[in-house]
């Protein structure tokens, strides 16, 4: 194991809501020295039969975890990441699948609604892919993509967008769940989670217990490790409500460096663009190095007389020509970038 594994306090036992509540408010783990030390301390102010049921409790989903080779990761670790102990909470165990290693690295966070629009689906992918390239905003002096990893959320939409690209690209990535970590949530991005599992330069990280289930309380907890981890993070489409502003005030309350892409042809970017408003650093297209204008299929049609059923297919195999010639690229729904 990463972590003191010689320790005679269970790694779950910190992962007990009850636990991990009662040591943020007395700031306990700021005091302590070493898992074994926090343990020692807790010990002091408990009641025993309480501290019995914990006990038993935490022994069980030890034992659950190392049968599935779950690794743990504490607050002490040299593999915990170090702007995530600078958090006001931040968890005292993580449960980590695949490779604890890079958990130390340097992260930038890449979030966005589960709804994404085309158009930010097709930002994220050039933002990833941008790490690659000399894109002045995306890095700080001095930096390489070689040391920069991406962390997202594991949800459909713009998660999955950015955690398959930095998977094609090579990074090292990063996912952040709102459940147990053996739990694959949504169903829809299982092939996503064994890409994940099997490579050597990724991790599926998660605070939670085996037995814990989803609500509506664990994606913003999970949200403030996605943020917590990062140097930056980067909104890519956000409505009001959602799980993509919870991020972004996560990112605020932690002094996160906050970047909103924004675009004309986004659906859901209300949140996103209040954001801009107040003060968070916006920027489009042509900060990822594309000079190109987004259109949709119907912009191209001859006249507003002329938008039947034959004009569509001959905008169609327009654009699959051009498309073909390397003069466009399609984005979905009928929509198209023209460099």
């Amino acid at each position: 194991m990463p972590s003191n594994s010689s320790s005679q306090f269970p790694f779950s036992l910190f992962a007990i809501s009850a636990v991990r509540k009662f040591i943020y408010r007395n700031s306990i783990h700021r005091r302590a020295k070493s898992l074994e030390d926090l343990g020692n301390r807790f010990l002091k102010y408990v009641d025993q039969n309480s501290y019995a049921e914990w006990l038993e409790e935490a022994q069980k989903c030890d034992q659950v975890y190392k049968s599935q080779s779950v690794e743990f990761v504490d607050f002490f670790s040299t593999h915990y990441p170090p702007l995530l102990r600078e958090i006001y909470d931040p968890p005292l165990v993580l449960f980590v699948l695949g490779n604890p290693a890079i958990l130390n690295q340097k992260w930038v966070a890449v979030v966005g609604t589960r709804k994404a629009s085309p158009i930010s689906l097709y930002g994220t992918r050039n933002l990833v892919k941008g790490f690659h390239k000399d894109v002045g905003f995306l890095l700080d002096e001095g930096e390489t993509e070689e040391q920069m990893g991406v962390v997202s959320g594991m949800a459909l939409g713009i998660d999955r967008e950015a955690t398959s690209v930095s998977l094609d690209m090579g990074f090292s990535t990063l996912g952040v769940l709102g459940t147990s970590v053996t739990k694959e949530y949504p169903s829809a991005n299982k092939n996503l989670y064994k890409r994940m599992k099997y490579s050597d330069n990724a991790a599926l990280v998660s605070e939670y217990l085996p037995y814990e289930n989803y609500s509506k309380w664990t994606f913003p907890m999970r949200n403030r490790i996605i943020t917590g981890i990062a140097e930056k993070v980067f909104v890519m489409e956000a409505p009001i409500k959602s799980g993509a502003m919870s991020s972004a005030n996560s990112a605020i309350d932690q002094n996160k460096d906050l970047l909103i892409f924004d675009h004309t042809h986004q659906s859901r970017n209300e949140g996103g663009r209040l954001l801009i408003e107040m003060g968070a650093t916006g920027f489009g297209l042509e900060d990822l190095g594309i000079n190109g204008k987004v259109i949709h299929i119907n912009d191209r049609l001859d006249s507003p007389g002329d938008n039947g059923e034959n004009s569509i297919i001959q905008a169609l195999a327009d654009w699959k020509e051009k498309e073909q010639q390397g003069l466009a690229e399609r984005l979905g729904d009928g929509y198209y970038v023209i460099f």
